[in-house]
């Protein structure tokens, strides 16, 4: 069953942006009162740190007696990211996310098309449910976009879709509630 065929019940989900890996496990080991915890792999680019399977297996242990899902993003730097390597590096650190076990992985709507559909197809494949992102930071899209934006993530096979925009006014701040209509 797809996840947009499910009920939908809201999720807390806590983002940690940290490039010390050592640093990141103290704050993994603290999260409470989370049900998915998204760690940000473009904040290892920099520092050529690329976590290991036996990194991910350390997370995902300090979570597994507090039932918090993983959700892993490589978010490139035109979608507000760090990671400014080339597309193909950026989507094998996806790929090997999805090989170590992850439950989520963040994938941009921007994706080249076929670099996006190969991590949608493996990670469905594993069992990893796809949140497909779009970012737009320099305002909020008429809801007609937003509505386009939608029904693409979701015909490339969303699990989850996240849309985040940049509100210039008050009126900004309701466009995106007409989705939910």
């Amino acid at each position: 069953m797809r996840r947009r065929d499910k009920k939908m019940t809201p999720k807390l989900c806590i983002s940690i942006f940290e490039r010390d890996f050592n640093e990141l496990l103290k704050k993994v080991q603290s999260i409470d009162g989370t049900h998915i915890l998204e760690i940000r792999l473009d904040a290892f680019y920099s520092t050529g740190f690329t976590p290991t399977v036996s990194d991910v297996e350390t997370i995902k242990n300090a979570l597994s007696k507090r039932n918090v899902k993983l959700l892993f993003t490589n978010r490139k730097t035109e979608e507000g990211g760090d990671f400014a390597g080339n597309e193909r590096e950026r989507i094998c650190w996806l790929k090997r996310a999805i090989e170590v076990g992850v439950d989520f992985l963040d994938i941009e709507l921007g994706t080249e098309k076929r670099l996006r559909d190969e991590v949608i197809e493996a990670a469905h494949k594993r069992g990893v449910e796809v949140l497909v992102s779009f970012h737009d930071f320099s305002c909020t899209p008429p809801i007609s976009r937003l509505k386009a934006v939608f029904q693409e993530a979701r015909d490339i096979g969303a699990d989850i879709i996240k849309i985040v925009t940049t509100s210039l006014s008050m009126v900004d701040l309701l466009v995106p509630l007409d989705l939910y209509r």
